[in-house]
């Protein structure tokens, strides 16, 4: 679906804020979130409502201010239905409230005076609302709990005519309470959300849609030490459009590609360098270097993630092309031969990246969507033509500069790596077998793991993208976790494939190299993933020598030559590294 703005003679918005309170602090700056709010949705240069289809509920005292404005404008709105709501949020057993001036402050007694985020979410969408496509945002404590409460369960009963529903929390259920920096203009989400949508976003297009917002708005306020807002899609929902993009439409510049080991140009002086994939002596590769310079290490609490419970929707061809990859593989299966099963995985949503004011450490929050092997095969048929012509890669990857920006369900993986050192200082180097699906006959990191929605999702709780990285070793190289000190060096994507991971670097504390080799010919539990293990002594020059001998060029996957760089980077510095690189290799750019 095409985003296209709302029809504003078909739609309604109702904005409801709470400044003053009988019994809590009041929060000034409310008022100043309602006024600009407003101001943008009914400016012809963000959105364009007539005055008397956004109605503006100040400081109501009682329930039935607050709802009877929000069942009549659902009465009406046969479009798009927004619903805002600023001011205290408390939350029970029983749910979440949104206060009004006379909520007051005992345990228990907000249910009879304030009201219900129940009464809103049946309002909006359920009940009579006749709107294709629905939105309701919440700039209050507690208000991740109606982005994670069995919100599916509501979602389910919605007319098959709506086209999307979106619910936006300026907090997550992990970090509740919202923020109002005293003496600020607006609150703190809501701000950013203002500063959004009358800026606008460079290289978006000319509409903004919820999920561009959504990325632009939560990426600052990370930065700012903020909370990390959270939401739940519905449909379509992430690819409505709200207001005109006042920064204009950018086509973003092609981005070359070239095979893993081979040489390519370097981009020009002046050229953007923000999302240049890894680069090292005449190699370039297709991994892009998120975050993590190598030298320090991304601790394993810094590292927050969050699955909900729904899964990618695919497009109608690429879920065409999904049928047919099971109805092949379904062939295979009753015809006795090798095929490929439909393992349950995970698609990245969002990540977002924030900094510790204090130590300036990286703060990642990743958040998952249920996804399949299966979606993932579909959508990795980059260039396969579509009936009007196009391929996935030209309409979902191409026109998104910022990789971050691009549908979950062209992400329906995330795999990690691990270099491992043995104890006697040489680095493990393995080779992909030919019966992999992904990089086949390529030499690889020491061990790899995907991220698997049944074995990493125990007792469900969010999965912990180290433990994978330890599945990983124990499955390939049969190491136990005390056997040594693992570490992260980096979030990537591959931009050929974009696909997420981790990066990661394993010391072994008392096996040696020749342990390891005789370990392995014991057997381990999964052992058909790679047939060939190589000893590389961990030095700069053993290591560059083996990653550039002619006999490999163009067999590295994507991910190892960054991985192995990293790890050297870890242990010598980058200067180091990067001093001998240029001996041996060069004049060629080197690093990420």
């Amino acid at each position: 679906m095409s985003s296209r703005l709302p029809d504003v003679e078909r739609s309604r918005a109702v904005l409801v804020g709470l400044s003053r309170y009988d019994h809590h602090p009041a929060l000034e700056s409310v008022d100043g979130n309602l006024r600009a709010l407003h101001r943008i949705l009914l400016s012809p240069d963000h959105l364009g409502l007539p005055p008397e289809h956004c109605q503006v509920v100040r400081d109501p005292g009682n329930a039935d201010e607050a709802m009877a404005a929000l069942e009549s404008a659902a009465d009406r709105a046969t479009d798009t239905l927004i619903f805002y709501y600023a001011g205290h949020g408390f939350a029970d057993e029983d749910g979440l409230y949104l206060g009004l001036t006379g909520t007051r402050h005992r345990p228990g007694s907000e249910r009879y005076n304030a009201v219900h985020y129940e009464w809103v979410r049946r309002a909006v969408l359920m009940g009579q609302a006749q709107a294709a496509q629905r939105i309701i945002i919440l700039d209050c404590c507690y208000s991740g709990r109606a982005a994670s409460e069995a919100t599916a369960s509501v979602m389910g009963s919605v007319n098959t005519d709506v086209q999307g529903t979106v619910v936006w929390a300026a907090t997550s259920p992990s970090r509740p309470l919202a923020k109002a920096p005293a003496d600020a203009d607006y609150t703190a989400f809501t701000g950013e959300l203002i500063r959004t949508l009358e800026t606008g976003v460079e290289g978006a297009a000319g509409v903004l849609d919820m999920d561009t917002i959504f990325h632009r708005v939560s990426r600052d306020l990370v930065a700012k030490g903020f909370p990390l807002p959270d939401r739940h899609n519905h449909a379509l929902g992430g690819q409505l459009a709200l207001v005109r993009n006042r920064a204009g439409a950018v086509a973003p510049a092609p981005v070359p590609t070239t095979p893993a080991g081979t040489a390519a140009a370097v981009p020009a002086p002046g050229a953007s360098a923000s999302w240049e994939p890894f680069t090292w002596g005449p190699m370039r590769t297709d991994l892009l270097i998120v975050e993590g310079d190598g030298e320090s290490t991304i601790p394993e609490t810094s590292l927050h993630v969050r699955a909900v419970d729904e899964g990618v929707e695919l497009p109608e061809e690429l879920a065409e092309w999904r049928d047919e990859i099971a109805a092949e593989q379904d062939g295979l299966k009753a015809a006795g031969k090798p095929y490929f099963w439909n393992g349950l995985n995970y698609a990245v949503e969002r990540i977002t990246i924030g900094r510790v004011a204090e130590t300036e450490s990286p703060e990642i929050y990743i958040q998952f969507q249920n996804s399949d092997y299966y979606t993932f095969l579909a959508t990795q048929q980059l260039d396969r033509q579509f009936r009007d012509g196009s391929t996935p890669k030209s309409r979902y990857i191409d026109p998104y500069e910022d990789p971050l920006d691009v549908e979950p369900f062209m992400s329906s993986s995330f795999g990690t790596n691990v270099a491992v050192i043995t104890r006697d200082e040489k680095l493990i180097v393995s080779r992909r077998s030919q019966m992999v699906g992904s990089h086949p006959g390529t030499w690889n990191s020491s061990a790899n793991e995907a991220l698997s929605r049944v074995v990493d999702n125990s007792a469900r709780q969010a999965p912990n993208i180290f433990n994978v990285a330890r599945r990983g070793l124990s499955e390939e190289l049969a190491l136990s976790t005390d056997e040594y000190r693992l570490s992260m060096l980096a979030l990537t994507i591959d931009k050929s494939t974009h696909q997420w991971g981790a990066l990661f670097l394993a010391r072994l504390r008392r096996v040696t190299s020749r342990e390891f080799v005789e370990r392995r010919s014991r057997g381990v539990s999964d052992k058909w993933e790679h047939d060939r293990h190589e000893l590389v002594d961990f030095e700069i020059e053993p290591v560059i020598r083996f990653i550039f001998d002619p006999e490999r060029a163009g067999l590295w996957s994507p991910t190892a030559p960054g991985l192995f760089y990293l790890a050297l980077v870890n242990k010598y510095g980058r200067v180091a590294v990067e001093r001998e690189s240029k001996r041996l290799l060069g004049d060629g750019v080197t690093g990420p």
